[in-house]
């Protein structure tokens, strides 16, 4: 007979907590992943139980010694067949562990109309916040089993996770607050906002004040759901410490933020940490004022799903010296969804907005200047040589904004865009760059320009004197 047990600690309380959603995690090494396998093993004696387990992308699934090569060494024990095709692991009852990746709300959308009574996330930190709602809604089933999301992380502060537990998380220092640990909380999230209560009652009774008429005809209502953060670190993980003794000076022997966070468990530490740009020197204002130059400048990749991200800034310069960042796209798509994104994001930006290209050396640049210009007929475009030189091309932007001479729009990109400039250091790091360089191309492609002449602005065809 094959016994699976957890260790004493975090994956013991994972397994033990009767949360509808639970966090568990906060620095590497104490066994997460471990604790999210065996969590998924507990209902396959019933043929109707199905769990998912995510990655984000799908080769941190299939690759040698991944996720699914250690779902093997657990669930083939027990009687499964792995169905490869799928990712599915197949129990004699006709129970199904799948694993699957969902890296965007397009991809987890396969699952639309799917009962999933388990749906668990391996580093919940690399996943789109959209992601995780959208697979909430897909928690449930008839077949009178709990429904649960069981999630492992690391932490990151860029990540919109860092807010959602942030009552468990000591603002000061980033570091689980251990009078919390493993505590529930409630709450209901209604038109995309969080309403937190201390007891299930409380959140019960505003679930209902705020439940549609509609639906209570349907006797349904709006639910609540309980959540609870489990933090643990690599001396919880006994059995890891005695067959690696060496990870934990792994670990310790790491640059001092990610020692930090990876070690000792802080949501506080970054790399960046304000290097070039702090969110304290932006201004949010409500819109930018009528009048000035407009461009959107695109940092572009070409790779869906996964890698780095094709970014399009828009930024306004004003009569009175004034940068506005009005607004920030951010896609993974192929090189022909990056060239649909950027002529139909042309198209609603209009044609007072110049779109701002950077063009790579040699003939490749030049075939792919050709292309592009094909593509954006009708448009007006400007192409800027490219720069290899991060910091270089960054610091003039920087320093607009130490001093206070460049505004942010409000809008749903705000806080992403904050944390990766806050991050930016110029050199390789966990966190993406692509915003700090579309923000700095279209800083400098209006910087390039003259003096905008002293009109009124009144009426917007006036632009058309900006040469």
């Amino acid at each position: 007979m094959t016994i699976l047990k957890p260790q004493a600690g975090p994956q013991t309380k994972i397994l033990q907590s009767t949360a509808d959603i639970i966090i568990g995690g906060g620095a590497a090494g104490l066994g997460k992943t471990y604790a999210l396998l065996l969590s998924a093993v507990r209902h396959i004696d019933n043929g109707h139980y199905r769990a998912v387990i995510f990655r984000k992308h799908r080769p941190q699934l299939t690759t040698a010694g991944g996720l699914v090569d250690a779902a093997k060494k657990l669930y083939i024990p027990l009687g499964a067949r792995l169905k490869m095709t799928t990712l599915e692991f197949i129990f004699p009852s006709g129970a199904i562990i799948q694993f699957s990746s969902a890296h965007d709300r397009t991809e987890a959308m396969k699952f639309d109309g799917a009962e999933i009574p388990l749906v668990c996330f391996d580093e919940l930190i690399h996943f789109e916040e959209e992601v995780f709602w959208y697979l909430l809604s897909r928690n449930r089933n008839t077949a009178g089993l709990k429904n649960q999301m069981i999630c492992t992380t690391n932490p990151s502060p860029s990540s919109w996770l860092k807010g959602f537990i942030s009552w468990w998380i000591d603002e000061d220092t980033g570091f689980p607050i251990q009078e919390r640990a493993c505590a529930k909380r409630y709450m209901v999230r209604q038109a995309g906002e969080i309403h937190w209560f201390d007891s299930k009652t409380e959140a019960d009774e505003y679930a209902l004040s705020v439940t549609p008429e509609s639906m209570l005809k349907e006797k349904t209502q709006i639910e609540s759901k309980s959540v609870t953060f489990i933090p643990g670190s690599i001396s919880d993980n006994k059995i890891l410490l005695s067959q690696s003794p060496e990870y934990a000076s792994s670990l310790y022997a790491l640059p001092a933020k990610e020692r930090q966070r990876l070690l000792l468990g802080s949501w506080n530490a970054v790399d960046g940490d304000g290097m070039y740009f702090r969110p304290e020197w932006f201004e949010l204002v409500r819109a930018a004022p009528a009048g000035g130059m407009s461009v959107r400048f695109w940092d572009r990749a070409s790779t869906e799903g996964s890698g780095d991200y094709t970014v399009g800034v828009k930024m306004t310069r004003t009569v009175d010296g004034f940068f506005y960042i009005e607004d920030v796209v951010r896609v993974q798509k192929s090189p022909k969804g990056v060239e649909d994104a950027i002529v139909n994001t042309a198209t609603q930006d209009g044609s007072l907005v110049t779109i701002g290209l950077e063009l790579q050396p040699g003939s490749a640049g030049q075939a792919e200047k050709t292309y592009l210009a094909k593509a954006l007929i009708g448009k007006k475009f400007k192409f800027v040589p490219a720069s290899t030189n991060k910091v270089k091309r960054a610091e003039p932007f920087s320093a607009q904004v130490e001093a206070g001479n460049v505004k942010l729009v409000q809008g749903a990109w705000n806080q992403l865009f904050l944390d990766e400039l806050n991050n930016f250091t110029g050199q390789s790091s966990e966190y993406h760059d692509d915003q700090v360089d579309a923000a700095s191309g279209a800083f400098n492609m209006l910087s390039l320009k003259k003096p905008l002449p002293k009109l009124s602005f009144s009426d917007m065809s006036q632009r058309s004197k900006w040469k």
